[in-house]
């Protein structure tokens, strides 16, 4: 939208100069283009045109800005998976499209309390970003993986039936 309405403002621009030109030739022919009804449309359309330029540009930072909130809204900042509320929001929208077939894993580390207790949740931290990104490079792209928090992560697996979940649990 911000480059359409640019450009209309310099095809705009453009003829007004040759408008100009033509009638810049004698003083009475400039001055009669100065109170005629073009001269005064001119002014609205520039008028017109800079208030959809602002609104354009306004509409894309709120459409940039809404994005970042949503992806915020739905992804874990610690391991940038979907949360819980993007994991359910991402079902729903695969159920709508079509029928939701496929296989839900659930786990979490074992023993994570002891290294929270004994390393700190600095390391703690680092294990659960690890875990992340091993999740996000061993499962398949359409796995839809999220974390629901603390260390319990939750994936959906589209098309694969029971027994190829168990493969790649244990993988």
């Amino acid at each position: 939208a911000v480059v359409l309405t640019g450009s209309i403002v310099v095809v705009d621009s453009l003829i007004r100069a040759l408008v100009f030109v033509s009638f810049a030739s004698s003083s009475d022919r400039l001055e009669d283009f100065a109170e005629s009804s073009y001269a005064q449309a001119m002014h609205v359309t520039t008028a017109l045109i800079g208030v959809l330029y602002v609104l354009s540009i306004v509409a894309a930072l709120g459409h940039r800005a809404i994005g970042t909130l949503k992806d915020a809204a739905e992804r874990d900042p610690l391991t940038g998976l979907l949360n819980r509320r993007g994991f359910d929001m991402r079902l729903e929208r695969i159920e709508k499209e079509s029928a939701l077939r496929g296989s839900v894993v659930i786990g979490d580390i074992d023993h994570f309390k002891q290294v929270n207790d004994r390393f700190g949740h600095e390391a703690g931290d680092r294990v659960i970003q690890v875990f992340g990104d091993t999740l996000r490079q061993s499962l398949p792209a359409d796995a839809i993986c999220s974390r629901f928090g603390g260390e319990e992560f939750v994936i959906f697996l589209p098309g694969k039936g029971l027994a190829e979940a168990g493969v790649l649990a244990q993988a």
